[in-house]
């Protein structure tokens, strides 16, 4: 088989389309006519840092880890809190991340509907921009003194 050698245009191509179509190295070798072994030492060559595998999903020119992460940084405005409100009834939960399950339950009681594991529920939230939960809930700001939990006497 005979060894494909790329001028330095070529390699600089390699590495623009790389950055600006976001696809794999296997696919860039499929495209380019070479290994991959190659394209790899094309980007030691010039520094360029390999995207770590799945990497290459975006949402606009963001990875939607690099989106995820952002979403988390949001914090309620001073002496308030976020609660989860009920579409259905009005019931309040200080939970509205659902990191104790309660909203599940709630889901459950009243809907009739299962937890999806947490494959799904980040997979919703990073297509959609909300918690798979938010469905079925309203994510308000409270001040922590008007706050009254229902859900704790119901149980």
């Amino acid at each position: 088989m005979k060894k494909t050698i790329l001028t330095e245009e070529q390699e600089k191509k390699i590495i623009e389309t790389y950055k600006i179509e976001n696809i794999s190295t296997e696919k860039l070798a499929l495209q380019y006519k070479v290994g991959k072994k190659t394209i790899n030492i094309i980007f030691k060559k010039y520094d360029i840092e390999k995207k770590k595998r799945g990497g290459q999903l975006i949402i606009g020119q963001q990875t939607l880890k690099d989106n995820y992460k952002k979403s988390r940084e949001i914090k309620p405005s001073n002496g308030k809190i976020f609660i989860a409100k009920s579409k259905l009834n009005g019931d309040e939960f200080n939970d509205h991340l659902n990191k104790s399950g309660c909203l599940s339950i709630f889901i459950k009681k009243y809907y009739n509907i299962d937890s999806p594991n947490n494959y799904y529920k980040k997979k919703y939230y990073l297509e959609n921009g909300n918690y798979w939960h938010e469905q079925w809930f309203d994510i308000i700001e409270k001040d922590k003194k008007e706050t009254n939990w229902i859900w704790n006497e119901r149980r």
